[in-house]
């Protein structure tokens, strides 16, 4: 059987995007590691029976920490890339049936696709702000943040296209697309707003913290300098990971692992401006 060709901008290797603070903390581990080899060579210290054993049960706990951590950060990642996947398909059909039911001329199309795709944008640039550093009411007089004054926007076309009985009886259907861009927008406001619960990073670093500084003295007291690649190996996947669920967590910043926003904009506009014909 012969295989479907590969995309064309497929990598064989993915990027490891937070490979520059990844090595930086990895050279001074090893530095400190080898510090610790040198040391207990030069000094001859009493070997620790249990050293072995201690590090092995202190990387179970670590590792059942990091499962969690990297799964729920990863959780709140496929949450919020759904959402915007749901976000792309109301909008794609509001245009649709816009265009289909609605009873109006061409200018008041192209204006209702400017606020379609002017949601998807503002949306966009709200959640990649940091929540900490807004204040209270942000958007208007109104207090509407400003996805929530454009939404209210295509809530009042929608109404006034009724009003006017240019919908007949599709009202309902473009108020329950309507209604999935609150749904979505809502969705992805509480993953903006609410981040995990800082002890449990706390504790995980904390335990970090602790094996980066005891497991050398602990495993290179039995096996020397051969210890070396071993630790080497293992600290460079328990800091990769954490560090790659801290980006992860918040997708909507502006880390190359988080969501491309930008991207997703460009195409809610480019399905909106072909459903209605431009």
């Amino acid at each position: 059987m012969n295989r479907p060709p590969a995309p064309p901008n497929a990598d064989w290797l993915p990027r490891l995007h937070i490979a520059g603070r990844l090595m930086w903390w990895m050279a001074g581990v090893v530095a400190y590691c080898f510090g610790v080899a040198v040391v207990l060579d030069q000094t001859q210290s009493a070997k620790w029976p249990d050293g072995v054993e201690w590090t092995a049960v202190n990387g179970l706990v670590l590792g059942l920490l990091l499962v969690f951590r990297n799964k729920e950060a990863y959780d709140r990642w496929w949450e919020a890339r759904k959402h915007w996947g749901q976000l792309a398909n109301e909008i794609r059909n509001l245009a649709l049936k816009a265009r289909a039911y609605a009873a109006v001329d061409d200018h008041q199309l192209a204006e209702f696709g400017a606020l379609l795709i002017g949601f998807a944008t503002k949306l966009s640039e709200y959640l990649q702000t940091i929540p900490a550093a807004e204040p209270l009411h942000s958007a208007s007089d109104s207090g509407y943040t400003p996805p929530e004054a454009t939404v209210q926007r295509i809530y009042d076309t929608l109404a006034r296209w009724d009003r006017d009985n240019r919908l007949g009886n599709a009202a309902y259907l473009l108020d329950w697309h309507a209604r999935g861009l609150i749904d979505s927008m809502g969705a992805c406001m509480r993953i903006r707003n609410t981040p995990l619960p800082s002890s449990y990073r706390a504790l995980l670093r904390h335990g970090i913290a602790f094996s980066l500084i005891a497991a050398p003295w602990s495993l290179l007291s039995e096996l020397g300098y051969w210890g070396l690649p071993e630790l080497a190996v293992g600290f460079y996947f328990l800091l990769g990971i954490e560090f790659t669920a801290e980006v992860i967590e918040h997708p909507f910043g502006p880390e190359r692992d988080d969501l491309p926003l930008a991207a997703y904009c460009q195409a809610i506009r480019q399905s909106v401006e072909a459903a209605l014909g431009k």
